[in-house]
């Protein structure tokens, strides 16, 4: 089976990640970053300062000095695709990160150097923007938008819980156990 697994969110934790970079561009202090930058409400950041003024600015500016290669894992990411990976699954890396022109190749060797740094296994990795244009059996995201587009499309997709799709009907994650034991089920009735 075929599984497309998602990076930001998902496998990386890219709102501790901005958060830090954020804080770190306008001066707030590491003790206050979550006051300052509470948990997302929408896939924007509208409710942080700075941020919801102009979210592609911050994060080309965070790209350009290392965010994807800096980041930290989710915990158990590593773990459970190595145990999906022996189940016999293909994994496929499906990430929208191009954001800026002149980023491209910044951004596939940090997103490189991160996935080996982080130990996280993958037979192919494809960066598109629309994600329901790459074909896997089930997917794993956190994005609202790829969520409705693969809904819309009638493809199953996990949603990785986050703050700003906790919202959104369908299968559900809170961490790479539930993905593992979803997929799992879903593997079953997947083959018979």
């Amino acid at each position: 089976m075929i599984i497309g697994v998602d990076l930001d969110g998902v496998s990386g934790d890219y709102i501790t990640a901005l958060r830090k970079f954020v804080g770190e561009a306008v001066g707030v202090a590491d003790e206050d970053l979550l006051d300052v930058f509470p948990e997302p409400v929408d896939y924007n950041f509208s409710n942080w300062p700075y941020v919801s003024e102009d979210f592609v600015k911050f994060h080309s500016e965070a790209v350009a000095r290392g965010l994807y290669r800096e980041m930290d894992v989710i915990d158990g990411a590593s773990e459970f695709l190595w145990k999906l990976d022996a189940d016999g699954h293909h994994l496929r890396v499906i990430t929208s990160r191009f954001v800026k022109h002149g980023q491209n190749y910044k951004v596939v060797a940090n997103t490189g150097e991160w996935l080996d740094k982080h130990d996280i296994p993958y037979r192919d990795i494809m960066f598109v923007r629309q994600k329901n244009d790459v074909f896997a059996d089930i997917y794993v995201d956190d994005s609202p938008e790829n969520i409705l587009n693969f809904q819309a499309a009638g493809r199953p997709v996990i949603i990785f819980e986050a703050p700003y799709n906790r919202h959104m009907e369908g299968m559900r994650a809170k961490t790479w156990d539930d993905v593992y034991r979803i997929i799992s089920e879903f593997a079953t009735t997947f083959e018979s």
